[in-house]
């Protein structure tokens, strides 16, 4: 996240952050060219417990929606990074099918290039529920283990160059 917030220094981008965990989320960082404050932002982030994923996608939407309307020219890169194992209602549904749904309304209104960073823990059994979240986003899909800082240069690149 560290090597994103400097290469979104160099090229004057702005970087928003939102984190959900225990019953919600929260924007961490409204869109800022500040990469100091994302940073500090970055070092204090709270983590563990449950996983609100449909709030988040939800409160993604919102930030878009109004990134949307101040700049119609922006090209945003959304990087989810999950596990996927969403166990938090957003409206008292299933979690689960709740942020698929939010993905899909996402992907489906908001132009944006999506990624999806996968850190469910390899093992013998895995739910990939991350990778049906990108599905839905029609979202590039990193397990972290093999995701570098390369790549992700690489995936604003390609948006810029749009």
């Amino acid at each position: 996240i560290m090597s994103l917030l400097l290469d979104a220094y160099q090229k004057r981008d702005r970087v928003g952050m939102i984190v959900f965990r225990r019953d919600g989320a929260e924007c961490l960082l409204h869109p800022t060219s500040s990469v100091d404050l994302a940073a500090r932002k970055l070092k204090e982030l709270p983590v563990g417990g449950k996983t609100p994923l449909a709030s988040a996608l939800a409160l993604a939407y919102e930030m878009l929606r109004t990134a949307f309307f101040k700049d119609k020219t922006i090209r945003p890169i959304v990087v989810i990074i999950t596990d996927g194992k969403a166990n938090v209602s957003y409206s008292s549904g299933d979690p689960l099918q709740e942020a698929l749904s939010y993905s899909l309304k996402i992907a489906d209104e908001i132009t944006a290039k999506y990624v999806v960073i996968d850190t469910e823990p390899p093992g013998v059994v895995t739910l990939g529920l991350a990778r049906q979240i990108a599905g839905c986003l029609n979202a590039e899909y990193y397990r972290l283990p093999d995701i570098r800082s390369e790549e992700l240069f690489k995936i604003s690149r390609e948006v810029i160059n749009q």
